[in-house]
C-alpha cells in the first residue's frame, strides 16, 4: 500500500482505479490528475461515490472503501445527536423539511424513515468552502 500525505490524513490509490482515484482516511476521494475532490452521493445514511475507469463506471460507498484500504469501520447513524450548546432553527422556505443549527450543520426529515432525521452531508470543494442541496419535492410519510 502506498501512503501519502501528512500524519493526520493519508492518501492512497483505489484499487482498480491506481491511476486515476486516491482515497483519504477520512473518506474523500480525488482525482489524482487534478486534485478535485469527487462529490458523494447520499443515499439513506450511505455516502458513496461514481468512479470510472475508461468506459467502465461503478458505484462503492465511503464506507467500504474506507474498510479496504486503511481497515477503518465507519458506522453510520441514522440518529440526530446534538452536540453541547447546539439549538436547531428551521431553514426559511424548507420549513419541515431542514433545520440548521448554531454550529452549521443541517438536518433533513428523512421521507422514508418514521420520525427520523438525517444530517445533511456538504461537498468539500478543492477552493475550499462546502455546499448543500436542499429539495422542497420530498414527499413527507406518516
Amino acid at each position: 500500500m502506498h501512503i501519502t500525505g501528512s500524519n493526520s490524513v493519508q492518501w492512497t490509490p483505489i484499487k482498480g482505479f491506481e491511476t486515476r482515484y486516491e482515497l483519504s482516511s477520512s473518506g474523500d476521494v480525488r482525482v489524482v490528475a487534478t486534485g478535485k475532490l469527487l462529490a458523494k452521493r447520499v443515499v439513506g445514511n450511505n455516502e458513496s461515490v461514481l468512479l470510472y475507469n475508461g468506459s467502465k463506471h461503478a458505484g462503492y460507498t465511503i464506507a467500504k472503501l474506507l474498510e479496504s484500504h486503511f481497515g477503518i469501520s465507519r458506522k453510520v447513524s441514522s440518529e440526530v445527536s446534538n452536540l453541547d450548546g447546539e439549538e436547531w432553527r428551521e431553514v426559511p422556505g424548507f420549513e419541515g423539511l431542514y433545520w440548521i443549527s448554531s454550529k452549521g450543520r443541517i438536518k433533513s426529515r428523512n421521507a422514508g424513515v418514521r420520525d427520523k432525521e438525517l444530517l445533511v452531508k456538504p461537498t468539500n470543494h478543492i477552493k475550499g468552502g462546502y455546499s448543500v442541496s436542499l429539495h422542497k419535492n420530498i414527499e413527507l410519510t406518516h
